[in-house]
């Protein structure tokens, strides 16, 4: 697989997803591939530690666009949103409690918090705006793989028009 890429490479991208201690590889595989799909810069993962094996987990189960995404593995997720912050990115957060649009970000980072707890209050106090999904029939959840795809897909339409 390709090398990892620093902060400051990924920082010249004008869109990235920061994946905030999410760990099922599936999911990783999955955001992968759809960030690829639908042109974003770059995929900052922050973990404690990422294994040789859940790499070839997420090579294998992103239909090989992991080889062809910039990316960086971090462990701390509060110097990566101070340095893209600092970069003029515009800070933007997964949650049930956030608006359905924002205004055309030139620069954007969209943090998404792990399968079980979502982002921490900490984090998203920190954060520029939140972007949710409004949902039908009282449901409350979507796959986060899912629901990465379809808020790239409004923060890029939001970027266009």
């Amino acid at each position: 697989p390709p090398q990892a890429l620093s902060l400051k490479e990924l920082k010249e991208k004008d869109s990235l997803l920061v994946l905030c201690e999410i760990s099922d590889v599936g999911n990783i595989g999955s955001i992968f591939r759809t960030a690829y799909a639908l042109g974003v810069g770059g995929i900052v993962i922050c973990l404690p530690s990422l294994s040789q094996k859940a790499i070839e987990g997420i090579v294998r189960l992103s239909s090989g666009a992991f080889l062809n995404m910039p990316y960086g593995v971090f462990t701390q997720v509060f110097d990566v949103l101070n340095e893209l912050k600092n970069a003029n990115f515009t800070l933007v957060g997964a949650d049930m409690r956030g608006q359905e649009r924002i205004e055309n970000p030139q620069k954007w980072a969209l943090f998404l918090g792990s399968e079980s707890v979502g982002l921490s209050a900490r984090l998203k106090h920190k954060l520029d705006t939140m972007l949710s999904i409004k949902m039908e029939h009282h449901f409350d959840s979507l796959n986060v793989a899912v629901a990465t795809g379809i808020l790239i897909d409004r923060i890029n339409y939001a970027g266009k028009h």
